[in-house]
This record gives structure tokens, C-alpha cells and sequence, in this order.
């Protein structure tokens, strides 16, 4: 977004299954503490968002730089337990899309651009199914075409309050972006 702009947030949601969607990782840092999803593309790749990489205001974050991914765990509670089932691999490089750029002012972040990264892993992931992603043919999906958001980012824009169970969230495409 730009400077000055209003950056619209998508809020609420209702709990769902981390079953439902097989190809997403929570990205943690080396002490456990959730930072950003990201979706399976491969057995030893994870697409993200590129500001996952822990800096904060132009500085190294006080939390640390993502160290791994946990698949399975997707609570906000469970951060450094064991559960059942559970998949961990460790992040071993980030890689950043080209024009990647992201901008400070006195209020924090002013802008961003390419945000798009790819984490790569130490060891396959097995037995988990990757996100589905468009081909080159595919069109892109237009005005009127619903998705579906999942996360556990806030769950409403005036408290800024995290959800603890992962949240899913219908949304339609419009011209101004997702109502």
C-alpha cells in the first residue's frame, strides 16, 4: 500500500479444521512462536510472505528471524508442544522475489512491494499435499469469484485481538478488492 493510504484489513472468520487445508504451515521462530503461515508448494518448499523474515521497522525483530515450520499445529496456544501428528522441518534459506521492497516512516511500515518469498527446507515433508496453484493458462480470478481466506491473524479490526483456533473466511472479489 502506499504512504498515507488506509492499508483494508480482512477481520472475523469462524473456527475450522487444520485437516481442511493439508498444505499449511505455521512459520516459527526458533523459540516457537508463530509468525506467518505459509502453503506446501513442494516437499521442501513453502510460499510466504516475504516481511516473515522477522525484521521489524527496518531492524531485526526482538523475536528472531523464522527458524521453522510446524505443520499440524496451527493454535496459537500449543507454541512449543508437542502434538500428535505434528511435521516439523527446519527453514535453511529464504528466497526473496524480485523488487521485493518494503519502506519505514515514523509510523512503521509505509509500503511494500513483491512480497512474495520462498522458504526452503532441510528435509522433505512427506505425506502432505501441496497447494493446488493455478497454471499459466488458468485465468485470473475476476469480480464476483469467491474465495476462501484462512489464518489466524485478527479477528477483528478494532481490538486487534488474535483468534486461538485457526479461522477461515468466505470472501468475493470486487472491483475494489474483497468485500
Amino acid at each position: 500500500y502506499e504512504s498515507g493510504q488506509s492499508l483494508d484489513r480482512i477481520s472475523g472468520g469462524s473456527n475450522t479444521q487444520p485437516e481442511k487445508w493439508p498444505w499449511l504451515v505455521s512459520i516459527q521462530n526458533e523459540s516457537g512462536r508463530h509468525m506467518c503461515h505459509g502453503s506446501l508448494i513442494s516437499p521442501r518448499l513453502v510460499l510466504s510472505a516475504a516481511h516473515c523474515d522477522g525484521i521489524k521497522n527496518g531492524m531485526p525483530g526482538r523475536h528472531g528471524p523464522p527458524r521453522k515450520i510446524v505443520i499440524g499445529n496451527l493454535r496459537r496456544s500449543l507454541k512449543n508442544h508437542t502434538v500428535e501428528g505434528d511435521v516439523h522441518a527446519n527453514i535453511v534459506a529464504q528466497i526473496n522475489a524480485p523488487g521485493y521492497y518494503r519502506m519505514y516512516d515514523q509510523r512503521g511500515l509505509s509500503e511494500i512491494r513483491s512480497d512474495i518469498a520462498i522458504f526452503k527446507l532441510d528435509r522433505e515433508v512427506n505425506n502432505f499435499q501441496p497447494i493446488c496453484l493455478p497454471t499459466i493458462i488458468d485465468p485470473t480470478p475476476g469480480e464476483g469469484t469467491e474465495c476462501m481466506l484462512i489464518g489466524l491473524g485478527m479477528d477483528d479490526g478494532v481490538n486487534q485481538s488474535h483468534p486461538e483456533t485457526l479461522q477461515e473466511a468466505n470472501v468475493t472479489i470486487s472491483g475494489g478488492g474483497c468485500s
